[in-house]
């Protein structure tokens, strides 16, 4: 709440584009933490339409894309994904490549997919280990659990849960580990 407000301060002052995208992005970050969807999906579409770069039209959209996975808009949030995949791709943003395909495979669970559920994690795997990144590498194992459980290969499940939670607990991520360990 008090980084909000600050950032809602921040709103209010001239600043430079690159300094109001950034903002308009952290706000989205935080009403999506406070649970308050749709105001961080409105808070996303600000944010992209501040975009000025790739990279900024990229990270935009994958927020985007997280609030409207919550809010159940699963084919909206597909398109914000698909409408940066090649830009991603293009540029090499490697670690956004790791978020896009591990959302991905998440808005593939609900239309019960599994085969491209586990496509998207596995990439989203590939990322996360190309850039050396153990809360990408934690996230994407939690995604191939699902996959497991999804699919019905219970031991599959679990031997990935606990890679992703013992990985999360070496590196002090509490959420992955809270969010997966009961799994």
């Amino acid at each position: 709440d008090p980084a909000l407000r600050l950032v809602e301060r921040a709103l209010k002052l001239d600043g430079e584009a690159a300094t109001r995208f950034e903002l308009r992005r952290l706000e989205g970050e935080l009403l999506k933490d406070l649970g308050q969807m749709a105001a961080s999906v409105s808070a996303f579409e600000q944010a992209l339409e501040l975009a000025e770069s790739d990279e900024q039209f990229c990270r935009a959209s994958l927020g985007l894309a997280a609030g409207l996975h919550i809010e159940n808009q699963h084919d909206r949030a597909m398109a914000c994904l698909d409408g940066c995949l090649e830009m991603a791709e293009r540029n090499a943003f490697h670690d956004l490549l790791a978020d896009l395909h591990h959302l991905r495979g998440n808005l593939y669970l609900p239309l019960k997919r599994i085969d491209k559920m586990r496509q998207e994690h596995e990439k989203s795997l590939n990322y996360a280990q190309l850039i050396a990144s153990q809360y990408a590498e934690a996230r994407a194992l939690g995604g191939l659990g699902d996959v497991g459980y999804g699919d019905g290969r219970m031991k599959t499940g679990k031997h990935y849960f606990s890679r992703c939670v013992e990985i999360a607990e070496r590196h002090g991520l509490a959420r992955i580990s809270a969010l997966y360990k009961p799994m």
